[in-house]
């Protein structure tokens, strides 16, 4: 049996393939010894062999997740996958592994397997939920924690997440732990708890310090202080900006961005494009200088205005 589960809604796409591992090991797998997760570039000829025509242990079929092999580079990758797709559909039903291919999106470019998936496997994709979609979800989400949600409440929620399930449903759970048991989310309460939306001027503000940029970055970080943000408070929000922005450095070239643990999947996707714009050493020199100037700020070794500025001016002269 093959799925390919794709789409821009990761949330959802995740819960589907979370849902299908608790099916099997419900069913087949107890011990979970039988499932696999192969990552798109890792894969190899010998491995296609290993997770699906070698022996399952304990169990009559296994359960292997490839995640982002649609746009392998190697050929013979790619023909292996179908050449053993092909031979798992001549196997007594039950008795075949299961295989989901996972993509955070479909590739541009098409390839044998793509085509061979498209025709023969179950496809489940992903639409990005809007509008009346989008309410209703929500809706639905709040039921499943037997809870009710006035529509000023609903409105405010998603004028803050948007349609980002994943921050989306963050919210929700703080809300609900927040809550005495039966209460109604009230407008009041997503006020208080709900984080207000990402501010999509603070990554403008990191790509003018990345690009030395002073005309820029000066008058931006003025803006952010007259906005009554502490200077600690915007040292940390550039810092985490920069350690994503390393992390993403390191990750193979693709056109799809990693998944990073414990970083919001938009926050990823908005750094993701200047990850390669600069070197590792830019980053690295940028990253120490903030550094300092996060312990000169709390050991009070200055004027907070003034060593930011003096950051700023020193990241115009990193070559």
């Amino acid at each position: 049996m093959v799925f390919l589960i794709t789409g821009p809604d990761t949330y959802r796409a995740r819960r589907k393939l979370r849902e299908l591992k608790d099916k099997f090991l419900k069913e087949v797998d107890p011990s979970g010894l039988n499932i696999h997760t192969v990552i798109g570039p890792t894969l190899t000829v010998e491995g296609v062999r290993h997770h699906l025509e070698s022996q399952p242990l304990l169990a009559r079929r296994r359960f292997v997740i490839f995640e982002n092999v649609l746009s392998h580079k190697k050929k013979e990758v790619i023909e292996a996958l179908v050449a053993a797709l092909e031979r798992e559909g001549n196997r007594k039903e039950g008795e075949d592994n299961i295989a989901v291919f996972f993509e955070d999106d479909e590739p541009m470019a098409k390839n044998k397997l793509h085509s061979w998936l498209i025709k023969h496997a179950h496809l489940l994709r992903f639409a990005a939920l809007q509008g009346h979609e989008l309410a209703a979800w929500t809706e639905d989400e709040w039921r499943r924690r037997g809870r009710q949600i006035d529509k000023r409440a609903m409105r405010r929620l998603l004028a803050s997440t948007g349609n980002d399930l994943w921050q989306l449903s963050g919210e929700i759970k703080k809300i609900d732990a927040y809550l005495e048991a039966g209460a109604i989310v009230d407008e009041k309460t997503v006020i208080l708890i709900a984080k207000e939306p990402f501010d999509d001027n603070i990554f403008a503000f990191t790509d003018a310090v990345l690009n030395g940029d002073l005309k820029k970055s000066a008058p931006m970080l003025m803006e952010h202080l007259e906005r009554e943000m502490a200077p600690p408070q915007l040292v940390a929000l550039l810092e985490k900006q920069l350690r994503v922005l390393l992390l993403l450095a390191e990750a193979p070239a693709g056109r799809m961005p990693p998944t990073l643990p414990g970083i919001h999947p938009y926050m990823v996707r908005k750094l993701w494009p200047l990850a390669k714009q600069y070197s590792m050493a830019r980053l690295k020199k940028i990253y120490a200088d903030l550094g300092q100037v996060d312990v000169d700020l709390k050991s009070s070794a200055g004027d907070a205005k003034t060593l930011l500025l003096t950051f700023l001016t020193s990241c115009s002269k990193v070559s």
